[in-house]
């Protein structure tokens, strides 16, 4: 034998031993679809022993939940000789249910005729059981969220409904245009107003944050005067100052561009901001600053600055959390419930926008909300 047909040889039995030792299973049929060889995974997959399955049908291994037309169309691609490739959900000698993912080609001689079926085929049982699972989960999250829209939906009908009552009716008893209610009758009647917006303020934070968590939140988007926006909420602002001796002010570019955002949205993050800023600044001033592009003069900050009590370095992260604040002395003694901020991230995030903050204890705070970050 000469070294060319040794070598010949010698790759024959290595492609041989490569086919049987494959972790596919492989089968290779004559063009009637009879089978004339498995490897030994398939062996081990299916449980049929090489001499139980020579000269029969693979479709022994049917376990009758494919429709007959799958198998139609795979025949027709195959004996066209094009690739076939798709699932079978097979049944073992066991009985036993599995998946695979099989690759059937046709095998040519040299003058271009198809002389067999040689079908690569994988085991995927624990792959369509862990998609399966990943479904039913999807199913279980969808079924969930749907649950939860209807409850804010109710609860948003059912709790806001009494409380506007509530609300509606304190204010008009307090203008006490009768004459018939007594100093403690007004005091009683102006703290149930009181607590009744408030709690009216957090049951629309609670739905706010709820919503843009759940993606329900809709955004209107338009071209917006932020000058005019700012301005706007700044005076509806001054309400809160109280007796406290505080400045409220504005630094706005007069060529400041329109943003193309969410009016409601932003005005309702900027009443936030201003509200905390005023609401923990005894003395001082609060001031917008808006800074802007010089070259197309768009906005890209807006700046909140104060000169209140400040927020500890290590508690700048937790201020965004819902119904978390910097310490616990000071929803005592300030008041809140610890959602503003948490709801002013989330929609800024909505808008396309972010949040930061810059603080020093005893010295005031500065919340950006970020436009456009600049290089």
């Amino acid at each position: 034998m000469n070294s060319k047909s040794s070598s010949r040889k010698n790759f024959h039995s290595i492609m041989a031993r490569i086919v049987e030792q494959s972790p596919a299973s492989v089968v290779i049929t004559d063009t009637k679809g009879d089978i004339q060889y498995v490897n030994r995974r398939f062996t081990e997959v299916t449980g049929y022993s090489k001499t139980e399955v020579m000269g029969k049908n693979p479709r022994f291994l049917k376990s009758g939940e494919k429709p007959p037309e799958e198998y139609r169309t795979m025949w027709e691609t195959i004996i066209s000789g094009a690739e076939w490739r798709g699932e079978f959900h097979n049944r073992k000698k066991s009985g036993e249910l599995y998946w695979e993912y099989a690759s059937i080609n046709a095998i040519r001689d040299k003058s271009g005729a198809i002389t067999n079926f040689l079908a690569v085929k994988e085991e995927i049982t624990g792959l369509k059981k862990l998609q399966e699972e990943l479904t039913a989960a999807k199913d279980a999250a969808e079924s969930a969220s749907l649950a939860k829209d209807r409850f804010l939906a109710t609860m948003s009908h059912e709790l806001r409904t009494p409380l506007n009552s509530i609300i509606g009716f304190s204010n008009v008893l307090l203008k006490n245009k009768a004459g018939n209610l007594g100093s403690k009758e007004i005091d009683y009647l102006a703290r149930i107003l009181e607590n009744g917006k408030s709690l009216l303020t957090l049951i629309n934070g609670i739905l706010d944050l709820s919503k843009v968590e759940a993606g329900k939140m809709e955004l209107d988007m338009s071209g917006v005067d932020l000058k005019e926006l700012i301005e706007g909420v700044l005076a509806k602002s001054e309400g809160q100052i109280g007796g406290k001796a505080l400045l409220l002010e504005a630094s706005i570019p007069d060529t400041l561009a329109p943003v193309h955002t969410d009016r409601a949205k932003l005005e309702q993050v900027l009443f936030n901001l201003l509200g905390n800023a005023i609401k923990f600044t005894d003395s001082g001033k609060v001031s917008v600053i808006v800074d802007m592009e010089p070259q197309t003069c768009s906005p890209v900050r807006i700046n909140i600055a104060d000169t209140g009590i400040g927020i500890p370095g290590d508690k700048v992260e937790l201020i965004f959390e819902p119904f978390v604040q910097a310490d616990t002395t000071t929803s005592r003694k300030y008041g809140g419930t610890g959602l503003g901020l948490a709801i002013s991230r989330s929609l800024l995030k909505l808008l396309g926008f972010d949040l930061e903050v810059k603080s020093v204890p005893g010295t005031g705070s500065v919340f950006s909300i970020i436009m456009k970050h600049t290089v």
